[in-house]
C-alpha cells in the first residue's frame, strides 16, 4: 500500500516534509527518484565520505 503525502515548497526551493516522513528517513542523506510524476525518497549512502582535520600551525604565528 502507498502513501501519499501533499508537501510544500518554500520560496528558497526546499521542500518541507511533514513531521512523520522525517522520523521514518532520520537524518542525513537523502535520495529522491522521480518516477512518472512522483517524486519517491529513500535513505541513501554518500558516493564518498570526507574526514578533515585542521592542520595547526607548527611555527606558532597566527
Amino acid at each position: 500500500m502507498d502513501i501519499r503525502y501533499i508537501c510544500r515548497v518554500n520560496e528558497n526551493g526546499e521542500i518541507l516534509l511533514p513531521k512523520e516522513i522525517q522520523e521514518k528517513l532520520g537524518y542525513g542523506r537523502i535520495g529522491v527518484e522521480l518516477v512518472k510524476g512522483q517524486m519517491k525518497l529513500k535513505k541513501s549512502n554518500p558516493d564518498f565520505t570526507v574526514t578533515w582535520t585542521p592542520s595547526r600551525n607548527k611555527r606558532g604565528d597566527t
